[in-house]
């Protein structure tokens, strides 16, 4: 269940539902491969079994390898138990939409065709294998299951690179809507041309409001007049000291 950021709300302002979105075509391809590479490696396992019967089991589980098949040149054993559950989970994966199926199968059908090509190579390389990889039939058909997982390998390669996302998922304009907060949310700021591209686009440049008010004329002269030079005030005469009294202006009258 997933939802689309970028849908445009209901006029009522209602909360969207997620949307529920099935696998793209990308993921029902990888998913019908894993089948594909599932079904040969029960062929392996079948034909092991119906040469050793039920105990091959244990062989096939990698805990012994007391029925191995020696005429056959290719073998059902603990790697490809292991294999077969990676595949399962995958195609149940892929079939479901999740999302970390493309890597999960490159990385798996990589590593399946890289032991697949190896084996391929000594089996056509060795002189004592070389006669033997199309006699007899059965050979031929297990033989044919590596070929198989080679190219599984590369077709898997080139879907997911040719489905990879080539760029950011453009937006639509006006409110978008969250589904799980319930309320439209602003949309993103336009991405201003000329300037570095974004995701989500970048903030409008600042513009100030316009003042009515105009500012008054300058005529060049001062506003105030300037400054006199603080001049300090010149030092005060000392006080006059009152003249003392003579003797004789004591004993007048």
């Amino acid at each position: 269940m997933t939802f689309d950021p970028y849908r445009t709300p209901p006029a009522d302002g209602r909360p969207v539902a997620p949307v529920r979105r099935g696998p793209d075509g990308a993921l029902i391809t990888i998913g019908l491969l894993s089948v594909v590479m599932l079904l040969s490696e029960l062929g392996i396992l079948a034909y092991d079994i119906s040469q050793q019967g039920p105990g091959y089991l244990p062989t096939a589980l990698g805990l012994s390898f007391d029925h191995y098949v020696q005429e056959a040149p290719v073998g059902f054993f603990g790697y490809d138990s292991a294999l077969t559950v990676a595949l399962v989970v995958l195609a149940v994966a892929a079939f479901t939409g999740r999302r970390w199926v493309r890597p999960a199968a490159v990385a798996l059908f990589a590593v399946d065709g890289y032991s697949a090509g190896a084996f391929l190579i000594y089996e056509l390389t060795n002189e004592f294998t070389a006669g033997r990889f199309a006699e007899p039939f059965s050979s031929l058909m297990l033989n044919l299951t590596r070929v198989l997982a080679v190219v599984l390998a590369l077709v898997v390669a080139v879907v997911v690179l040719a489905t990879r996302p080539r760029g950011p998922v453009p937006g639509a304009a006006g409110p978008q809507q969250n589904p799980y907060l319930g309320y439209p949310q602003p949309a993103p700021f336009p991405a201003q041309p000329g300037g570095p591209g974004q995701p989500f686009g970048s903030a409008p440049p600042y513009t100030p409001a316009p003042s009515f008010a105009a500012p008054p004329q300058y005529t060049g002269a001062p506003p105030f007049p300037p400054a006199q030079p603080y001049t300090p005030a010149p030092p005060g005469a000392p006080p006059a000291t009152p003249p003392a009294d003579r003797p004789e202006d004591r004993h007048q009258g």
